[in-house]
């Protein structure tokens, strides 16, 4: 590119106006860049495996909820690490009891899974 101006023309500097225009040329950044390379995760052996539903579930809180008369109630929010199910329970309060007869509630719709008292 640079012998065809030199053919017509002389520019003083023209690699350095070149170089310049070609930085800010955004068809030629996107398309003269490097590619990047990305190293795949190793995936965890609960998340890859066959096996029944919330044999590995994972526990969460959500809350808290108005209800009406200004109670307060939190959602237990279980889901399944394999196939991504959701189960949802109700708690009045934030007890270790409220919390275990939620999960109790779900080892009994669910059956037990490998966490399971």
């Amino acid at each position: 590119m640079m012998i065809k101006l030199r053919e017509m023309y002389w520019i003083l500097q023209s690699r350095k106006a070149i170089r310049k225009v070609l930085s800010t040329c955004v068809i030629c950044r996107r398309f003269g860049g490097k590619r990047t390379e990305v190293v795949p995760a190793a995936c965890l052996e609960d998340r890859v495996k066959n096996g029944k539903v919330f044999e590995s579930p994972g526990v969460d809180l959500a809350g808290p909820l108005m209800l009406t008369g200004n109670k307060k109630c939190w959602v237990v929010l279980l889901t399944c690490a394999i196939y991504r199910c959701v189960h949802l329970e109700l708690d009045q309060s934030l007890s270790t009891e409220e919390f275990l007869d939620a999960f109790s509630r779900f080892c009994d719709r669910r059956g037990r899974s490998e966490y399971s008292l």
